[in-house]
């Protein structure tokens, strides 16, 4: 692998960039994670540019899009655009030319095909017909509206094609009334419900359903009928697209189509990775889509289609587990359908030890402290439980058979699966509000924090509320920088701010080159590799400058809190130097 000779941030790994939107999004936050994992595998690190959506006046885009113009060939060695995201108000145009800056770099786009750039796809035909079919054959719904999104963006409109042509391949008319144009963001979601109900006076008794073209835009709808004292499925079936965690923690948890995000960000890793190595890699690299049924259609989870069963064995428990163990094993296997992979390695064969062991009598209670240690772990990273329904299933069909002359252990295998059930509701509870005390007790950290920053005046002081501050929330690095001149960004800054919890305080280069990212005396190598997420620093209109902050995907749904929080103590320090200064020059001319 070829890099150029210099020191790269933190590291002297290959550094890859990654231009978002913002990282709030449960859609961008899922893909970036992705690209960490798949860089940290490939020992290269990772900045993320938060640098909202070119081309938008919304959420201060403006003062946010100067962060982009930091990626470059001097701090990088290869992009990774989450185009589908960045493209909304820029089109595949606008956006090829907007990249065009960075075509000195190997560059990767995800979620829309660029002119001689490989891309990183997923089938979203297949994937919305998926919705409609089902919507249509298993519920019988006619009349099925849809929230479009940005018309400007390309995954968008295949979405918005391939409900139509599902429509059309059920023989159902399209309706243009039934359609609102959103813009991937909850908030449009809402819009749209109120511009069906309430702009085009449709009761919602005349729409069997609502299709949304991400998930955003389907908790929006499903917010704005809560607050009619309308539910899904009751008055109106609700479904989305892309299945962020957010989709089986709603209320009901939506039926949505599952795009592999996670994989999205390595694949465009791999892809980027290869161009590196001079490994020839294919253009253009399409990723399959799941339908995921949940409650929010109708659907109310449940039992698995009937399925085939065996007579019971004519042997004993042990000899009949030992000649079926492997068509066991492969049974749990094809149920898991992948979604146990998080569980460890040889994940079947440790569950039908525990579950063999108990019925033994050798470990009272293994097999139960056995199956809530795997889903906790599940629940934990995120993943949805129902393949979970369906490995205990096939497992209690597959035991059934080896007891099939052992009437009491058959009881109490039978027991022992009823405990397994209950115990994934109780296991997702526990899990679930242990996230909440840590999260209750992030916000409250962050709340002081806030106090100690905005009550600050002083850079030195502000340096020692973040050193003594920022530990508590789990960031081990944050580098504040001004833009010093013209211009955003300008050709020169200074870092205002150095928290680095590895590294002493040290004394810094009083200007340094923006385009550098940090200076050199920050650039030298580190114990560990180091990813960051660069976000802009904005007082309302006043572009101060940026801060990096470093990259934890755990505290995604904080760098919007602490951009705000570290940009007004900067503007608060400076309003009180001026002030100082004036005092002085008053003093100094004898007023």
């Amino acid at each position: 692998m070829v890099f150029r000779a210099r020191t790269r941030l933190g590291s002297r790994a290959p550094t890859l960039g990654v231009l978002v939107d913002w990282l709030e999004d449960g859609y961008q936050s899922a893909v970036a994670n992705g690209v960490l994992a798949g860089a940290h595998a490939a020992a290269a690190t990772v900045v993320c540019f938060a640098g909202g959506a070119p081309g938008s006046s919304h959420q201060g885009a403006p003062q946010r899009n100067h962060v982009f113009e930091l990626a470059s060939a001097q701090t990088l060695d290869g992009l990774i655009v989450l185009s589908g995201s960045i493209a909304n108000h820029l089109g595949a145009d606008g956006l090829a030319s907007f990249l065009a800056r960075y075509s000195a770099l190997p560059r990767v786009s995800i979620a829309l095909e660029l002119p001689g750039i490989p891309s990183v796809l997923v089938d979203n035909e297949s994937g919305m017909r998926s919705v409609v079919d089902h919507l249509i054959r298993v519920h019988g719904h006619k009349r099925i509206a849809f929230v479009r999104g940005p018309v400007a963006n390309e995954e968008a409109e295949r979405r918005f094609q391939s409900y139509k042509d599902a429509l059309a391949q059920h023989l159902r008319t399209f309706d243009e009334n039934l359609t609102v144009v959103g813009t991937f963001e909850m908030e449009s979601g809402r819009a749209a419900l109120r511009t069906l109900l309430d702009e085009r006076k449709l009761d919602i008794a005349e729409i069997d359903a609502i299709v949304a073209a991400n998930d955003s835009m389907a908790f929006g709808v499903l917010a704005e009928l809560g607050k009619r004292g309308l539910r899904a499925p009751r008055d109106v079936a609700v479904a989305g697209f892309d299945d962020v965690e957010d989709a089986r923690y709603a209320e009901p948890p939506l039926t949505t189509v599952r795009q592999p995000l996670d994989e999205q960000g390595r694949e465009a890793v791999r892809m980027v990775m290869a161009a590196l190595n001079r490994r020839d890699t294919v253009p253009t690299s399409v990723l399959r889509t799941e339908l995921v049924v949940r409650e929010s259609c109708g659907c109310f989870g449940g039992k698995a289609g009937a399925r085939s069963v065996a007579a019971p064995s004519a042997f004993g428990f042990e000899a009949s587990l030992i000649g079926r163990r492997q068509q066991v094993l492969s049974a749990l296997t094809r149920a898991s359908r992948g979604a146990l992979a998080a569980a460890g390695a040889d994940w079947e064969g440790r569950t039908v030890n525990a579950i063999a062991a108990e019925l033994r009598g050798e470990t009272p209670g293994g097999f139960i402290r056995h199956f809530e240690g795997l889903v906790e772990r599940l629940v934990e990273r995120g993943i949805d439980l129902k393949p979970c329904h369906e490995v205990l299933s096939t497992l209690r069909d597959e035991m059934l058979l080896c007891l099939g002359k052992e009437p009491e252990r058959r009881a109490h295998a039978e027991d022992l699966f009823q405990q397994a059930r209950l115990s994934i509701g109780s296991v997702t509870e526990r899990v679930l509000g242990r996230g909440r005390l840590k999260l209750e007790r992030w916000a409250r950290t962050l709340t002081a924090v806030g106090a100690a920053l905005i009550g600050t005046f002083d850079l030195d002081e502000l340096h020692a509320a973040v050193a003594q501050r920022f530990p508590e929330l789990g960031i081990r690095s944050c580098f504040v920088v001004r833009y010093k001149g013209d211009g955003a960004p300008s050709r020169e800054s200074q870092v205002v701010l150095s928290y680095d919890a590895l590294v002493e305080h040290r004394a810094l280069s009083p200007r340094f080159q923006s385009a550098a990212l940090l200076p050199p005396e920050l650039l030298d190598d580190t114990p560990h590799l180091r990813s960051y997420v660069v976000v802009p620093l904005f007082f309302k209109r006043e572009i101060l400058g940026y801060a990096l902050i470093e990259f934890d995907v755990s505290q995604v749904f904080a760098y919007e809190a602490l951009r705000d929080l570290l940009s007004a103590a900067l503007k608060g320090a400076e309003l009180v130097q001026s002030l100082e200064a004036a005092r002085r020059t008053l003093a100094a001319l004898g007023h």
